[in-house]
This record gives structure tokens, C-alpha cells and sequence, in this order.
């Protein structure tokens, strides 16, 4: 695949300068033509069905403007039509197949139907990208865009086709119509950025998915302290790989002079269950709290004052956290682990809304609630909880995450033989263990030195010498473990 590698900042590179080359007005047509290649390249005939829910959103964004007594119908057609292609594509198999289950347990003659279909790339992500805007121009809150072409433009971008972020229109579209001149401080910042993201991705959570992958993939033959190691691992692999493209796609975008909507910000730092999803994939987080979440709170808190002796607040929050919650699973995969997992997230949020007065009379009553103690705890509890709902995440199924779960503890004591660690099936070599480990402290050592500033903004704040030296750090070790074993995005699949 184009992005897995070098190749992807070669492409890129002659399209920055290409870009400079050519007058400002010309320049989102150069942008329009690499998404459609790039696109083309990965899985040619899907940019038709791109086109098509470009079209189909277009339209009714364009027939809302001239006939506002009828928005909700051709809001209601921008839905139909792009939630029944993502359903066709990415769910219709699953629920065929579930519903084959539960008609063999009722004695129906149901006969499974599966279509054998290739999920297009990307197809979550710009299918929500599309929605919104639909959805913020039924609401009010944005005006269509005469220009189809720009438009399309928005719904392909490249640098965020593949995995996101999931922008908005109000972001990303009045940037089209701006003009664009060289900016040396903005480029650097991109290749600042661009290079921290390929760092993550190709030197850390490549590294740890050679230890991941390997257990989850074989994990019945495996117990004990390698499944420890890759549940603890998992976590930063996924954060460095899916931060890590975010990183590359923002660092873009910048330099092309865009500034595309954040993704994360330090998530393993999270004190709670709410703040994890406050800084983890966070145009996703933002785009169901205002397009699920609220909507779905707003309306229950008004079914819920009509009834006598309901807490409107607290149920119309457990409402709207159990639907948006298990939506979020779902959009994962389809499968009962991505549902679970949804859920489990949901349930976390849910059971700390319940204990939210408990902990913080306990917290004033001990004295503790400004404790670093405290707070280290929070963020140790927090992470746990996430690592564990990891596990139903990374699993091809949900039979294999209760295997993992069940099975973690067996042959608990860390069992060591010549230059292996492990249990006694599949031992791992010391250096595959301890050089991932070296690295997520590495990354633990910087973010926490980052703090709430953006990589860039934190690097160019140094003196030159560190600067230059961190550069060239930075750029041998991406050479260095840029290897054909390179693994392919984790949110590619998604």
C-alpha cells in the first residue's frame, strides 16, 4: 500500500512543491486531482461511490438552501443514502449472519445472504465528514458550497482520507478559498510534525507490534507473561500507530498551509474515563457529542421531565451515553467485541457520572483532592480501565478476548530461560521485550515534558542545538527501523 512507507512522503513531497510552483488560484485543483489519484491508487472503483455520497450530500445540502420548508426530507435522503451504503459495505454481512443465528434458535428458515464485497478505505471516515455537513447546514450552522468540485475536495482530502481526522466543513472548506503563500515557520512546524508521526509509527508501534501481533494472532498457545506484555503493550501501539498517522496527516496539511482539526492529546495522561474521550480521537469524540450525544440527552431530558420521580440529568445522560456508546462500537467493526467494547466504554463513563459525589466528599473529607499521589493514582486506574477494554478491541472475537482475559494470570510468575522471558510455549527475546519498553518511556518522557503544547510548538521552543540534534535523532531512527516489515495502519480497517 502507498502509505505504508518512504513512498507516501515522496508522493507528498512532489506535491508541497509543486503546489508552491503553481498560482494560488490553481492550487485546490492540484489538491482535488492527487486525492482522486491517491485515492485511485489504494482501490480504483471506489472513488465512484466517494463521488456518489459527494453528490448525494451535495444535492440536499443545495435543495435545503432553496426550499427550507423541506430540509428534514432531504436531510433525511442524505442520511438514508450514505448510512445504507455504510451498512451495505460494512454491515451487512454481520448482521445477515446474526440473524441466520437467531433464526436456526427460533426454528425459522432464514438462509444466510453474505455479499462478497472489499470494505472501501476510509469509508467511515468520509462518510461522517459528509454527514456533518448535511447536518450543520439542515442546522443552521453553515452555508452550502456553490463550488462542487471544492466540495468533493473536502470529502477526499488525502492527508485525512485513509483514517481521519474527521473534519468539519467549517473548518476545512473556507480554507479552499484562502490564499496560500510561503511560510517558512508553518512548513517547518508540518515537517516537525510530520516527522514526530512517522517516528510513532514506523520506530514504536511497529516495534511493538512485532510482539502484539504475533500473541494475538496465536494466543491459544500462549498464557501467562506474554499476554501480560502484549495487553500493556497494545495500548501504546495503537495510540503511536493511530496518533502517528493523525501526526503525518495535520503535519500535511501544514505544510500545504492547512490546519486540519487535532486528534489527540496525550489520552494516557487522562484522570478519568470522560477525559480520555476528551483527548482520544477526538474529532470522533466531538462529532457524536454533537451529532448523537446531544441530540439524543436534549430529547430524552424532555420525555423525562414529564415523568414524576426521574432525575432528568442523570437519565437523560445514561440514555444518551448507552446509544451513543454502542453507535461507537459499532462504527469500530462490526463484530460482538467491537460492541462490547463500545458498551464497556459507556458503562465506565456511566458508573463514574453515578460516583462522581462519592469520590469528591471522600477526596475533601481526606484532604487528598489536589494530592499528586491522587492524581497518579487517577491516571494509573484510568489507564487500566482502558487496557482492559483494549483487550475486547484487539480481538479478532469475543470468545478470544474472554480467552486472554482468563487466561492472563495463568503461570503468573515472570518465568526467564537463557536470553528469553515468557511462559513456556512461545518465550520472547529479551531485546524484543525491553527496546519497546525503552521506547514507550521515551514517548512517556516527552509527552510528559510536552505537556498541553503541540509537539512543534514545544520543539521550536528549544535552543538551536537541541533542536538540530533531536532532527537528526529523529531521521536516523526513522532510516533505521523503516523496514519491509513495516505494518500496515491499524485504523485503515475501520
Amino acid at each position: 500500500m502507498l502509505f505504508n512507507s518512504v513512498e507516501y512522503f515522496l508522493f507528498f513531497t512532489v506535491i508541497a512543491v509543486t503546489y508552491y510552483i503553481l498560482p494560488s488560484k490553481f492550487r485546490w485543483i492540484l489538491l482535488l486531482v492527487s486525492s482522486i489519484f491517491f485515492y485511485m491508487y489504494l482501490v480504483p472503483a471506489y472513488i465512484i461511490l466517494a463521488l456518489v455520497i459527494a453528490v448525494n450530500d451535495y444535492t440536499a445540502a443545495k435543495l435545503m438552501e432553496r426550499n427550507p420548508l423541506k430540509k428534514k426530507i432531504y436531510l433525511w435522503q442524505s442520511l438514508i443514502i450514505d448510512l445504507g451504503i455504510l451498512f451495505t459495505f460494512k454491515y451487512f454481512n454481520f448482521f445477515s449472519i446474526n440473524v441466520s443465528k437467531l433464526s436456526a434458535l427460533l426454528g425459522w428458515n432464514y438462509s444466510t445472504v453474505l455479499l462478497e464485497i472489499l470494505l472501501p478505505v476510509g469509508l467511515s471516515f468520509f462518510i461522517f465528514k459528509s454527514l456533518s455537513y448535511t447536518i450543520d447546514v439542515y442546522r443552521g450552522n453553515f452555508k452550502p458550497e456553490n463550488n462542487f468540485a471544492k466540495y468533493f475536495l473536502f470529502v477526499i482530502f488525502f492527508p485525512e482520507v485513509l483514517s481521519g481526522p474527521i473534519d468539519r466543513a467549517s473548518n476545512l472548506l473556507p480554507q479552499f478559498n484562502e490564499k496560500k503563500s510561503y511560510d517558512y515557520n508553518i512548513i517547518t512546524s508540518g515537517l516537525i510534525l510530520f516527522a514526530w508521526g512517522l517516528f510513532k509509527k514506523v520506530v514504536i508501534a511497529d516495534r511493538l507490534a512485532a510482539v502484539v501481533n504475533p500473541i494475538f494472532s496465536d494466543y491459544t498457545t500462549y498464557s501467562g507473561v506474554p499476554l501480560i506484555i502484549s495487553v500493556l503493550f497494545f495500548p501504546f501501539q495503537i495510540y503511536c500507530d493511530f496518533s502517528g498517522y493523525t501526526d503525518m496527516a495535520l503535519g500535511s496539511g501544514l505544510i500545504l498551509g492547512y490546519k486540519l482539526l487535532p486528534n489527540f492529546n496525550r489520552p494516557y495522561f487522562s484522570h478519568s474515563i470522560s477525559d480520555f474521550w476528551r483527548r482520544w480521537h477526538m474529532s470522533l469524540s466531538f462529532w457524536l457529542r454533537d451529532y448523537i450525544f446531544l441530540p439524543i440527552a436534549y430529547s430524552s431530558a424532555r420525555y423525562f421531565t414529564k415523568l414524576k420521580g426521574f432525575k432528568v440529568d442523570k437519565w437523560s445522560y445514561i440514555v444518551a451515553v448507552s446509544i451513543t456508546f454502542f453507535i461507537t462500537g459499532l462504527w469500530h467493526g462490526a463484530g460482538w467485541n467491537f460492541i462490547f467494547w463500545g458498551c464497556l466504554m459507556g458503562f465506565y463513563l456511566i458508573f463514574g457520572m453515578l460516583t462522581k459525589n462519592i469520590r469528591r466528599k471522600f477526596l475533601r473529607k481526606t484532604n487528598l483532592t489536589n494530592s499528586p499521589f491522587i492524581h497518579t493514582v487517577r491516571i494509573l486506574f484510568t489507564f487500566s480501565l482502558v487496557s482492559f477494554a483494549w483487550i475486547f478491541f484487539n480481538s479478532a472475537s469475543f470468545s478470544q478476548a474472554v480467552y486472554i482475559i482468563t487466561h492472563i494470570f495463568h503461570v503468573f510468575p515472570l518465568q526467564m530461560k537463557g536470553n528469553h522471558i515468557g511462559g513456556s510455549y512461545y518465550p520472547l527475546p529479551y531485546f524484543r521485550v525491553f527496546f519497546p519498553i525503552m521506547l514507550v518511556l521515551l514517548l512517556i518522557f516527552i509527552e510528559r515534558l510536552q505537556k498541553d503544547l503541540e509537539i512543534q510548538v514545544y520543539i521550536k521552543s528549544k535552543p538551536t542545538w537541541f533542536r538540530w540534534v533531536s532532527y537528526y535523532i529523529l531521521i536516523l531512527l526513522i532510516i533505521i527501523f523503516n523496514k519491509a516489515d513495516t505494518t500496515g495502519f491499524i485504523y485503515l480497517n475501520f
